[in-house]
């Protein structure tokens, strides 16, 4: 079975982890979350 990358796959790869991290950092976007972490919720 042949594995495809989509394109919302494609445009994820292009954001670099370190400056999103930084970015929901800079804006307490994790601050009351327990499971589902902003990364996750991108991806």
């Amino acid at each position: 079975m042949a594995n495809y990358s989509t394109v919302f796959n494609q445009l994820l790869a292009l954001i670099p982890r370190y400056h999103f991290e930084r970015f929901v950092n800079s804006f307490n976007g994790d601050r009351y979350v327990k499971t589902l972490k902003c990364w996750n919720q991108l991806g």
